[in-house]
């Protein structure tokens, strides 16, 4: 991540290529100069390893753990510890730790927007619930009750917040950021992986299926079936580019349709750049 000419990184300074109690890991939060790369500091990491997420594979840290940090004019946020941490405030310029909000104890994905700190912490057995902080002053703002929040499932746009809610993830919800009160509710109807909003529309990517709504309203706008589809193409990503929406669909193609009416206009066909098999490329 970066912000106010400077880039933030957590890498593992371990010996690549072998894991195991011989080899370890050494997870350390790193900041350059974003103009030169210039090492401004570096600082150790805390249970930041396979045993704390309980894979020793390589490559096998989580994907939430990619949502841990955020940089914000002077300060980024993140959590010192893997497992359980809070989450802290650190000065961009030196690493120190400024401020360490309690509250989010148990922190597993990180957002800020509009002076607000906006944390997914984990709620019981495969629960969680958000938590909003004011950043300046560390108080509690609200929180929501526990539901079924998986990573890259909540999004911060136009000073709202939006996240699956209900036992089976059955319905979306925006809450107003400043006070959690309810803005709209929607069925959500698709079996909800990613979550992405983007000029003014929420796009739900589901395992076959993607739906868009508004994100002032909730009012559903159009939806679109991808299919089962590769094990690879079906990874749950989505991205928006030039008013499209891009995803993979069940004949290894990667589509683009507009983002206002869900009409597909383009696709790439990959094949020819693709390894298939048991680790395809």
């Amino acid at each position: 991540v970066s912000a106010g000419g400077r880039l933030f990184y957590i890498f593992d300074y371990g010996v690549t290529s072998r894991t195991g109690k011989k080899f370890p890991s050494r997870w350390t939060l790193v900041a350059r100069d974003a103009f030169n790369g210039k090492l401004l500091w570096r600082r150790r990491l805390r249970d930041w390893d396979e045993k704390a997420w309980g894979n020793q594979a390589l490559r096998g840290i989580p994907g939430s753990a990619r949502r841990r940090l955020v940089a914000a004019d002077d300060s980024i946020f993140t959590t010192l510890t893997y497992r359980g941490g809070p989450v802290s405030a650190m000065d961009a310029a030196t690493g120190e730790v400024e401020r360490t909000y309690e509250q989010t104890e148990g922190c597993r994905e990180i957002r800020v927007a509009e002076g607000t700190l906006v944390s997914r912490v984990e709620a019981g057995r495969r629960a969680s619930r958000l938590v909003t902080v004011d950043i300046q002053s560390g108080r509690t703002k609200w929180k929501t009750d526990p539901t079924r929040i998986r990573k890259d499932q909540f999004a911060l746009h136009g000073g709202r917040v939006i996240y699956p809610t209900g036992g089976g993830q059955k319905t979306l919800e925006c809450l107003r950021l400043g006070d959690g009160n309810k803005v709209w509710q929607s069925d959500l109807s698709v079996g909800l992986r990613t979550l992405v909003v983007h000029g003014g529309r929420v796009i739900a990517l589901g395992g076959k299926r993607i739906a868009v709504f508004s994100a002032e309203t909730g009012e559903k706008l159009w939806t679109a079936e991808r299919g089962g589809g590769s094990a690879m193409l079906r990874r749950q990503d989505v991205f928006v580019a030039r008013g499209r929406v891009w995803s993979g669909d069940e004949h290894f193609r990667v589509v683009g349709r507009d983002l206002e009416t869900g009409e597909e206009e383009v696709s790439i066909e990959p094949r020819e750049i693709l390894s298939l098999g048991h680790h395809p490329r």
